[in-house]
């Protein structure tokens, strides 16, 4: 079982990702499960690609960077906040909106290392070389349903090593964890 996989069992287990029996007022609906997703244009065309989660790394010590991790399938973006923003413990996911949060190339999650890429539904891989995220709010009744929204930005390089920008919007379910 690779980690990607391991970590939503493990919260799900814990009961922190809404798996299972819950009350129904604790329900993410599936409309809210089918707006988690990439959106953005290439060559003009709109592509749409699945999201599933964004992992939060929580520190306690706020002068070292809190990392994270937007994955779904074909999908991983990785990065760290800068030190001036912690969502931390308290779920703060207002620290981030408006400000400018680096997507790396590459990054370090508790368990691995990740290169950020995105598949396209085509099949696609590019490959991100630099990228950013702005988040604008967060929908949710309850910590663990919380859909994040935003703009994001990326330079891109496909598999015949041809560079470009693609931007467009996101939206994708957050948990924290630390």
């Amino acid at each position: 079982m690779s980690r990607v996989t391991f970590l939503p069992l493990l919260a799900c287990a814990a009961g922190l990702a809404g798996c299972g029996e819950a009350p129904s007022d604790g329900e993410i609906p599936e409309k809210t499960r089918a707006s988690w997703m990439l959106t953005f244009k290439v060559d003009g065309a709109d592509v749409k690609v699945p999201l599933e989660v964004m992992h939060v790394y929580l520190v306690d010590d706020e002068k070292y960077p809190e990392t994270f991790e937007i994955v779904g399938p074909g999908v991983a973006l990785v990065g760290e906040f800068p030190t001036t923003i912690h969502v931390g413990y308290k779920d703060r996911w207002d620290q981030l909106f408006g400000k400018t949060v680096p997507i790396l190339p590459k990054g370090e999650t508790p368990w691995d290392s990740k290169d950020s890429q995105i598949t396209l539904p085509s099949g696609s891989v590019l490959k991100v070389l630099q990228g950013s995220f702005v988040a604008s709010k967060t929908v949710g009744k309850f910590v663990d349903q919380l859909t994040l929204f935003g703009k994001f930005s990326a330079l891109v390089q496909d598999e015949k090593g041809n560079g470009f920008t693609i931007e467009g919007d996101f939206a994708v379910h957050c948990i924290t964890g630390g």
